[in-house]
């Protein structure tokens, strides 16, 4: 076209947007786009939200509440949808979600289990058993709370562990071989240095006793065995026991060793039940 043509064309396309023929200056073009790209933002960031949100319902929708339960005698290896690892001690229960969706890994712990946390450090991993809250990255460590004892045990082996306790102010962390235990009657927490391997030991099918209270030695060894224990005396509630017993070690043998740590300690087995004189 000739100079004199397009400026005509030009001039027409002016009239039809401003309803006069003059000329459009630039500063006027980045008006119309202001006025224009603002909406077209906004619909395109609407759409983007609730394109996520319905992916999000649907992957919601298909998300379900795992229950892992160890009964009596058993032990159990879960594998986490994140491929971290947990081992189920006899007695225990373990409770997580199908996928980890939100910020935060979390899972449920009722008894004991040996966690092998993958590491992630946009999602952190959290435990909650009883009162307390553990968190981590990725990390071992073996955490201990049955409903039918006050001690809840968490013991370190690699990494670093933030604990929290409900009610308490600030957060205690643990480093490797740190063992803390709190008594959920009383409030008091003691953190020590401990053999981490004793404290996790359970896993190969081994027992260990540190003074052990003798009716949490009992407790342990209902659980370890599936049996059934029933103590008709007293006459033994004061003492504690200190042995550790090798990789599935046969509960006959396991008695007899106690009863050679208990003072005029006996006792009788009948299939699935011990009787404890």
């Amino acid at each position: 076209m000739q100079e004199a043509d397009v400026e005509a064309a030009y001039a027409k396309v002016s009239a039809s947007l401003y309803g006069q023929e003059k000329h459009i200056r630039p500063y006027q073009w980045l008006r119309i786009a202001a006025i224009w790209v603002f909406p077209v933002l906004m619909l395109a960031a609407s759409l983007y939200f609730y394109q996520s949100a319905n992916r999000q319902r649907k992957q919601l929708a298909n998300i379900s509440l795992v229950h892992k339960f160890a009964a009596n005698g058993n032990r159990e290896l879960i594998v986490l949808p994140d491929c971290s690892k947990v081992w189920l001690n006899a007695g225990s229960v373990l409770i997580y979600p199908s996928q980890f969706l939100s910020d935060e890994r979390n899972v449920c712990l009722s008894g004991e289990a040996y966690f092998d946390v993958t590491k992630d450090a946009e999602k952190p991993f959290t435990v909650s058993m009883n009162q307390l809250k553990l968190t981590v990255l990725g990390t071992t460590f073996n955490a201990t709370s049955y409903p039918d004892t006050p001690e809840i045990t968490t013991t370190l082996e690699t990494g670093k562990l933030k604990i929290n306790i409900d009610g308490q102010t600030g957060d205690y962390i643990l480093n490797p071989s740190d063992q803390l235990v709190y008594n959920s009657k009383t409030g008091e927490v003691n953190i020590s240095q401990v053999n981490t391997a004793d404290y996790s030991a359970w896993r190969m099918g081994a027992l260990y006793f540190n003074d052990t209270p003798f009716a949490d030695a009992v407790r342990q060894l209902e659980r370890t065995y599936g049996v059934k224990i029933h103590v008709l005396s007293s006459n033994h509630s004061g003492q504690t026991i200190r042995a550790h017993f090798n990789p599935n070690e046969p509960v006959d043998r396991v008695m007899n060793i106690i009863k050679m740590l208990v003072p005029n300690l006996n006792y009788e087995i009948r299939d699935k039940d011990i009787y404890i004189k």
